[in-house]
């Protein structure tokens, strides 16, 4: 799948939808449009509201991560989101229900 920031979307599209359901009718099959600031920010305040200690600088990250690594699933989406925000073992089980939430759980 690629990611790029050339469709915006609503912080509430986002977060309320899979990754299928955000995938044009017309795009490809591993092709997904997103705003990456959007997307990045909208997370970023969820983990915030569910106690993960989440700055400035690591929303911005997350939205350059994505569009470095391009994740092609959502195992991959996680470990990503996980490299960025999580900071301390303690903020794990924080992190993986707001991924789970947002996301879909992952295996």
């Amino acid at each position: 799948m690629t990611i790029t920031a050339e469709l915006p979307l609503t912080t509430e599209h986002v977060l309320h939808e899979s990754f299928d359901e955000l995938r044009p009718p017309d795009a490809a099959a591993d092709q997904l449009l997103l705003d990456l600031p959007a997307l990045a920010t909208a997370f970023s305040r969820r983990l915030r509201d569910a106690g993960v200690p989440v700055t400035p600088s690591q929303c911005e990250l997350f939205a350059r991560s994505l569009g470095l690594t391009a994740p092609r699933s959502l195992d991959d989406l996680y470990w990503t989101a996980r490299a960025v925000f999580v900071t301390d073992t303690r903020q794990a089980a924080a992190f993986r229900r707001v991924f789970g939430a947002v996301f879909g759980a992952i295996a």
